[in-house]
């Protein structure tokens, strides 16, 4: 068990935790993950492994039945917790507001100084920049992934929680998105996120756990993991190149 000086520093420190769905459904037992910053984490494992449930915990959207869990030294729940961002599977967002104006309002709910600056760096950067004008309901799945991304990293968040980042994503898109999360975790973030695709994860991240059965059952590098083990692909990844490149 780390030292209260090595939690403290640590961006999250899990001990143990559980969590149970109604019913007496387990989802998570005994888990424990830290994860330091600017360090990069894959989370594997099939459908229904618990991926999605852990991020949850992590992002306060769940509160753990058993264990305990700090970000940044601190309870999850208090203050440190607005320093992380979550990005789910799945979200909502208004089909008919366009583009432009769904950066503007998340702009303004996050209260961001100079938020037209930021909108226009961001979306320029995910190729968003022609297409402020377009109703979301008129993008394609790749942009409006792209879209969703965008909105996530419009704040410069000290912990990144991802399910599936690059699920939908065209091969322009899945580069980039490593090349923003490679500069993130470079400037310090912390960055923990869940995929299906261990090429594409391999490009990112040297550090992965596997999750079976609600609980962590192996640690490595994507790489060394099969795709039968964790219920992954291998090589159907958005980025082009697929498996090129370091591993870091």
């Amino acid at each position: 068990m780390a030292d209260s000086s090595s939690a403290a520093s640590a961006a999250i420190a899990a001990r143990g935790l559980g969590f149970d769905w109604p019913g007496g459904v387990v989802a998570l037992e005994g888990v424990t993950l830290d994860v330091a910053a600017g360090e990069k984490v894959a989370l594997l494992g099939s459908n229904g492994a618990g991926k999605s449930t852990l991020l949850r915990l992590l992002a306060g959207r769940l509160e753990p039945a058993r264990g305990s869990l700090e970000l940044f030294g601190r309870p999850q729940g208090r203050p440190a917790s607005g320093r992380s961002a979550y990005l789910p599977q799945e979200t909502e967002l208004d089909p008919e507001m366009t583009a432009g104006e769904t950066f503007e309002l998340i702009a303004a709910l996050l209260g961001l100084p100079d938020p037209q600056a930021r909108i226009a760096a961001v979306a320029e950067k995910f190729g968003l920049g022609g297409r402020l004008e377009t109703p979301v309901a008129e993008l394609s799945g790749g942009f409006r992934r792209r879209l969703d991304l965008a909105l996530f990293l419009l704040e410069e968040k000290e912990l990144l929680l991802l399910d599936e980042p690059a699920a939908g994503l065209d091969a322009e898109g899945g580069e980039i998105l490593l090349a923003e999360l490679e500069r993130r975790a470079a400037a310090g973030a912390a960055i923990v996120l869940a995929g299906h695709d261990l090429d594409w994860l391999g490009r990112l991240t040297r550090r992965a756990v596997l999750l079976a059965g609600g609980r962590l059952a192996a640690k490595g590098a994507p790489g060394d993991f099969t795709a039968a083990a964790t219920g992954a692909r291998s090589g159907a990844g958005p980025g082009p190149g697929r498996g090129r490149g370091p591993r870091r």
